[in-house]
């Protein structure tokens, strides 16, 4: 399970470093604190660093609660017969603070959908005939129908944003046909290969420890070790120009 640095975790006022589930192993005042927490327990466990958190998944109580509760009226039979498999077990995984990015999104995209079902009597605590069916599908998605409904709806509609923002900056676009015209600017490496002595030597670093790269905008730093498993493994490891498999160095 990798870690990950985080400054949106609710279990930490600043820099968080966590566990793939939003688990918490250590709180920090300032970003490069908590990377050197980070990259120190990964290189224990001899794990590649899950770098920075954009989005935290970490779920409030009260959306755990409202599953919790869908569960209890699951198992009291007033679930009504909608429901499916995969409801259940994404409500129990909640309940243990688990949840996808996938699944934020699609909680987002249902409560929407199913807004109008809480204008029947019985879909609110205190209502004649509480809970409606309708009612318990929104707490087993983690949306209670009590006064926390707002701010549930509003987690996981800013929740499913962020999902989608970083997703979408995670996508690489096509490269565009070079023509003469296209007004596109391509810049690569070019090498040059010369035989000298007994054979064919490319000098260089793969990476510099403990250097600070150029601001990407964001900086990274490589500590020592970081390539230890990926060494070891005794994988085929190879050299490409501009990461292109197409051009093998060595």
């Amino acid at each position: 399970m990798p870690y990950y640095i985080s400054n949106d975790n609710p279990d930490c006022s600043g820099w968080a470093v966590e566990k793939d589930d939003g688990e918490v192993i250590g709180c920090h005042t300032t970003r490069q604190d908590a990377i050197n927490q980070m990259v120190a327990v990964s290189i224990a466990e001899e794990m590649e660093p899950g770098g920075e958190r954009q989005v935290s998944l970490s779920l409030p109580s009260y959306i755990r609660d409202a599953a919790a509760r869908g569960l209890e009226f699951y198992e009291d039979g007033l679930g009504g017969d909608g429901l499916v498999d995969r409801t259940i077990r994404e409500a129990r995984a909640m309940v243990r603070g688990e949840i996808s990015e996938d699944k934020v999104i699609r909680v987002a995209a249902w409560a929407a959908r199913h807004e109008p079902d809480l204008r029947a009597d019985g879909a609110k605590p205190g209502e004649d005939g509480f809970p409606t069916p309708g009612a318990v599908a929104h707490y087993l998605w983690g949306i209670p129908t009590s006064e926390r409904y707002d701010d549930a709806r509003a987690w996981f509609d800013r929740r499913a944003e962020q999902v989608k923002e970083e997703q979408d900056r995670a996508v690489v676009p096509p490269v565009e046909p070079r023509t003469k015209d296209s007004g596109v600017e391509f810049r690569q490496f070019t090498a040059e290969m010369r035989a000298t002595g007994d054979g064919n030597t490319f000098v260089g670093y793969a990476a510099r420890f403990n250097s600070d790269s150029q601001p990407l905008p964001f900086v990274e730093r490589i500590m020592p070790g970081a390539f230890r498993k990926t060494l070891g493994s005794k994988r085929d490891v190879r050299l490409f120009i501009n990461h292109d498999s197409g051009q093998v160095l060595a």
